[in-house]
């Protein structure tokens, strides 16, 4: 039958048992502090990119309502002015003059304008970053010549800026409009002839008494309004906001860009926020329309990420609609990296004391388990050494751990005491030996096969033998026969 046998398992020094799972538990501990610091800076990150995100979206929207607000408000008192008689529909200096007012009056206002079902026009507005005023007419404020005149800061007709031939109002997409929608309402966003902006009118129809169409009111906005606001928006280091219609095209970015272009023939389009040269905006473009469309069907206030150039970036998408057409889309978009920079150097910073505070710790649980396994080490080479009978060994201090002190004096006791007893037994053979050498009677100590062991001298005189002869024999060897039986019983 085979016999099993255990195999002992490897020995390992009380340094390396004290030492590697304290700096085991450290490394542990630190690399979960780490941990834990980086998740909670992610999720920092995640918590205020969404507050600014949506901060900046309500601030947008805010400021959108309020200046959408404008235009059909002036238009809707224009129109009661003329329906209720207060305004002459054929006197254009005193419709200049009305208009001019309220232009003056409304900062985010450019230009106000009456067309008559003649295809006449009447109107004035502000152009420039000085805060230059025209008016304009045609004459006789029938479809013809359209002349255009500056204004003085005291409101008289100055030098003739434009004049155009054969102007008919009935033509233009916001008469048009106005007149087919019999309603008011906003027109679609259009470009100047001048390409020097977008701008967007709010038009409504003028009747009489009768219900007879008189003409369309218009009140217009540059759309680089908006995009002057949304240029001074503080967002973050690289966001970017900027607004889409439905179809894509873009209103005003954060960017600087124009939102349209010259085509391949010269003439002036709309730029489509897929397009634009903007990375940023082009990106978040691309993914609005992934996510949800040709469309952009997005139904309510809504964040995501998306991936930029394998950058990280927060976006979100607000809905933005009005009474009277407007369904625009606001888009806030802030890179990552943005929030990364302060959270990276905070997280640098704290991994730099974590392995700081891990590098002092293992230093000290070296040294408090080296100062330990030395102390333990002493008193194992004492109880070596006292074992042996090399004498006391290493000289033991006083420690400060309770518990190697207990055991360094309960060592010393045991040693005093072992001491005194080899020094007891050590009389004791002294005495032994005397009285077995100086007996006056023979003595012997025996092996149990016959074998002599010790004997005294008066034992080696009694039997004649001396002390070599008698180890040499058994004591059997020296018993008489008669006596043999007797003595091995």
């Amino acid at each position: 039958m085979a016999i099993l046998q255990h195999k002992t398992p490897p020995k390992i020094s009380l340094r390396l048992a004290l030492i590697v799972p304290f700096v085991l538990i450290i490394s542990l501990t630190a690399a979960a502090a780490a941990y834990i610091t980086f998740t909670n800076g992610q999720k920092a990150v995640n918590d205020v990119a969404g507050q600014l995100r949506r901060e900046i979206s309500a601030r947008i929207e805010s400021h959108l309502l309020g200046f959408l607000e404008v235009p059909p408000q002036v238009n809707q008192m224009i129109v009661a002015a003329m329906q209720q008689g207060w305004l002459d529909l054929q006197d254009p200096p005193a419709l200049q003059d009305y208009f001019l007012d309220k232009v003056k009056r409304r900062e985010t206002v450019t230009s106000i304008y009456f067309g008559n079902a003649a295809g006449g026009i009447v109107g004035s507005g502000r152009e420039g970053p000085g805060e230059s005023f025209y008016v304009y007419a045609t004459e006789d404020l029938q479809a013809g010549t359209f002349n255009k005149y500056a204004v003085s800061g005291a409101g008289e007709r100055g030098e003739l800026l434009t004049s155009l031939p054969n102007f008919d109002a009935r033509t233009r997409p916001w008469y048009i409009g106005a007149a087919q929608r019999e309603a008011a309402a906003w027109n679609d966003i259009y470009i100047l002839f001048t390409g020097q902006d977008l701008a967007l009118s709010f038009s409504s129809p003028v009747y009489d008494d009768r219900r007879n169409l008189l003409g369309v009111v218009s009140v217009d906005v540059f759309l680089s309004q908006i995009e002057n606001f949304l240029a001074g928006l503080e967002i973050s280091a690289s966001g970017q906001s900027f607004i889409i219609e439905r179809s894509g095209l873009l209103v005003a970015s954060s960017t600087g860009e124009k939102p349209f272009r010259a085509n391949g023939g010269g003439k002036m389009e709309r730029l489509n926020a897929r397009d634009s040269q903007s990375p940023v905006v082009k990106a978040a473009a691309e993914f609005l329309r992934g996510r949800f469309g040709e469309n952009y069907a997005v139904t309510g206030a809504e964040q995501f990420d998306f991936e930029m150039d394998g950058e990280r970036c927060f976006l979100n998408v607000t809905p933005l609609r009005d009474a009277y057409g407007i369904d625009w889309l606001i888009v806030v978009v802030i890179p990552e990296s943005d929030f990364m920079a302060e959270i990276t150097a905070a997280n640098r910073s704290a991994f730099l004391v974590t392995l700081l505070a891990l590098g002092i710790s293992i230093l000290a649980g070296i040294f408090i388990a080296q100062r330990l396994a030395n102390r333990i080490s002493r008193l194992n080479e004492s109880i070596r050494a006292f074992a042996k009978g090399e004498g006391a060994g290493p000289a033991l201090e006083n420690s400060r751990l309770r518990e190697i002190d207990e055991l360094t004096a309960s060592f010393a006791a045991m040693q005093g005491q072992l001491r005194q007893r080899l020094d007891d037994l050590r009389e004791s053979e002294e005495k032994f030996r005397a009285t077995f050498d100086q007996a006056a009677v023979g003595i012997a100590h025996v092996a149990p096969d016959g074998r002599w062991l010790r004997v005294n001298q008066k034992l080696c005189d009694i039997v004649g033998y001396s002390r070599e002869e008698l180890f040499s024999k058994t004591f059997q060897d020296i018993t008489h026969p008669d006596d043999l039986d007797a003595d091995l019983a």
